[in-house]
């Protein structure tokens, strides 16, 4: 099965090298890194890339602002859409893996550094997409708390995105083993773990080995956010891993640092209409955050933090009754839409709905034969 390595960077990403020495060392060799840059990514990058390349010999494939461009010019909507100097670049990456038919795409940030000992893309994708005996998981609440299965300084915290309403209650974690359909691997973070940014405001969390678990797959309607921090998607869920444009303003605030958050609860409830499952664990990086604004950041999650658990309500209720994933996102979007059309802010709930539908005609520009991989 075909692989590759997404990430988007403003820096020069010298993790990338041990990365790529780490894949052809345990024989990943044919493993492509698709490096997106930015307008303000150093010129040092692409030569970094060409460095990785030929050290290790992988593929590396880097996109710099003229190729983006000239790469767009297919997809106007999306190309008008994705705005410059952020995270969302990460899509453009995330459309040329699809249209050149990648089986599974890791995602990682540039600051999750490699833990060493690890065989990063073997224990990725060992299993992604494959009906296979799992260690299950469930819980009395339905959700699941990932963060629960490494160690902390701090004691009990949350991944970035859980809801607030379903925090501090004991959730009772259930195991059985069944046969399962893993679609989303999702490695997990030691150092900085992706936690909000109340959490790190009012304490200085580390998280550390071991793991409780090498992975732990989620029963059917147990939740837990997904990122784009370590996370492999199997081809059917990347094609609906669109990482959701933020910036609009909701309540005179702007809305940020969800954008994956949200892609990951319109990816849950079309993953559980087909029986898909979500597995937590292995491989584990090192995050060694970039600089950030905590109280920046804290704004810019507040007012997602406010509708959150409204847009969750409206995703696990939501019908499905498309083929595959594709069709059943564009179904998703109108009832995301539908379902705020009363709502103080339903334009805001629009545009999200009208962006669903820009990626979906992106995704069947790429894939124009929505061949049976994406079901």
């Amino acid at each position: 099965m075909k692989t590759c390595i997404l990430t988007t960077t403003i820096n020069v990403p010298t993790l990338l090298l041990d990365y790529a020495r780490n894949a052809s060392e345990h024989g990943h060799r044919d493993v492509e890194f698709i490096v997106v840059g930015d307008r303000k990514t150093p010129a040092g990058a692409v030569t970094l890339c060409e460095q990785a390349e030929r050290e290790s010999g992988c593929s590396f494939t880097y996109f710099d602002v003229p190729r983006q461009q000239d790469f767009l010019r297919r997809f106007p909507r999306l190309n008008r859409l994705v705005p410059w100097n952020s995270i969302q670049r990460r899509n453009v990456g995330l459309i040329y893996a699809l249209e050149n038919g990648y089986d599974n795409v890791i995602s990682i940030d540039d600051d999750n550094f490699l833990v060493p000992g690890s065989d990063f893309v073997g224990e990725h994708i060992s299993g992604l997409g494959v009906s296979a005996s799992q260690k299950i998981v469930g819980t009395d609440t339905g959700w699941f708390n990932c963060v629960g299965m490494m160690q902390t300084n701090f004691g009990k915290v949350y991944p970035r995105g859980f809801p607030l309403g379903k925090r501090w209650q004991e959730e009772n974690w259930k195991f059985s083993d069944a046969i399962r359909k893993p679609v989303v691997n999702a490695g997990l973070w030691t150092g900085d773990p992706d936690i909000d940014a109340l959490t790190r405001i009012y304490f200085p969390v580390e998280a550390s080995l071991p793991l409780s678990h090498d992975y732990l797959t989620l029963a059917k309607n147990c939740w837990c956010p997904i990122n784009t921090q370590n996370t492999a998607f199997h081809r059917g869920a990347a094609a609906v891993s669109f990482v959701v444009v933020m910036g609009y303003e909701l309540n005179g605030l702007k809305v940020a640092r969800y954008d994956d958050i949200w892609m990951s609860w319109f990816l849950r409830a079309i993953m559980d209409h087909f029986g898909d499952a979500a597995r937590y664990g292995k491989p584990v990086v090192q995050q060694n955050r970039n600089q950030h604004n905590l109280f920046r950041d804290l704004r810019e999650e507040l007012p997602a933090m406010e509708i959150n658990e409204a847009l969750i309500e409206v995703c696990r209720a939501a019908k499905f009754t498309g083929e595959n994933y594709i069709s059943c996102y564009r179904e998703l979007a109108a009832q995301i839409e539908n379902s705020f059309t009363t709502h103080a802010q339903s334009v805001f709930f629009r545009h999200l709905a009208e962006q669903m539908d820009t990626w979906a005609d992106a995704v069947q520009i790429a894939c124009p034969a929505l061949e049976p991989a994406l079901v």
